[in-house]
């Protein structure tokens, strides 16, 4: 979940033990100037200090886009409109280097999940924006992704905010990590959906589908006597097909 400082939560220490999500908070927004005259020239001196160290909080913050409504509204409706619109809006940049954005943009894919599929078992669509936003944001550098994250973690141990994108960051590999690959017809439809991140990942146990190639010499083994000819093939999408022996003319 990204937006800009004041219209976001911010979410307090996550263990990083996978799935644990302890101590969300929201993130306060800065104290609006005093309305009041202070005669005092040492309180004057001292509220300026106070609004200094204000300021410094909120400059390393990254605005990937402006928020219509605070992140905070009840109206979950709104929220995953919300996380739709800066999902779209950040696939029409550049892919950002790995650094603080691109963990916020993971920590939102974690968001959007998490608000739209409660019980996420990994299911989805091609077409989906969160599909199509993850490949855009991981694609050929996943492993590096998580990497740099532990990396970061341990170099923001005393800082809570950046610390806490982080971990949800790590939340958000993690979720993909532990999607389940069904090994089956379905499994094609998997590798072009979160399959391909859990290979780069480097999960034990998975190693992709098979080419077409070997698809066919599979199915053959199951036919010993015909050749690929007598084999009717049917393509089902995602690199799957299936195929059968061809009805004999005197049958």
């Amino acid at each position: 979940m990204i937006a800009p400082p004041g219209a976001i939560f911010i979410f307090g220490l996550i263990n990083l033990k996978r799935g644990d999500l302890r101590g969300l908070q929201p993130r306060k927004k800065c104290a609006k100037a005093l309305s009041f005259h202070i005669a005092s020239n040492n309180l004057l001196l001292g509220d300026k200090m106070k609004q200094n160290r204000n300021k410094k909080k909120t400059t390393g913050w990254v605005q990937i886009a402006p928020s219509p409504f605070s992140i905070k509204t009840s109206d979950k409706e709104k929220r995953i409109e919300l996380y739709q619109n800066i999902m779209k809006k950040s696939m029409k940049s550049k892919r950002p280097r790995l650094s603080l954005k691109a963990m916020k943009l993971m920590r939102l894919w974690n968001q959007y999940r998490a608000t739209t599929r409660p019980n996420d078992s990994g299911s989805g669509g091609t077409g989906d924006i969160d599909v199509l936003f993850l490949r855009w944001l991981l694609y050929g550098r996943a492993l590096k992704f998580y990497n740099y994250i532990l990396k970061s973690t341990k170099r923001f141990q005393n800082n809570s905010e950046k610390l806490a994108i982080c971990n949800s960051a790590y939340n958000g590999i993690n979720r993909v990590y532990r999607y389940n690959w069904p090994h089956n017809i379905y499994g094609y439809m998997f590798h072009q959906l979160w399959g391909w991140a859990q290979l780069e990942l480097k999960k034990p146990g998975e190693n992709g589908p098979p080419s077409i190639k070997k698809q066919k010499e599979m199915i053959l083994q199951s036919y010993p006597d015909c050749k690929e000819e007598d084999i009717i093939w049917q393509f089902i999408g995602f690199g799957g097909i299936t195929g059968r022996k061809k009805e004999s003319k005197n049958g």
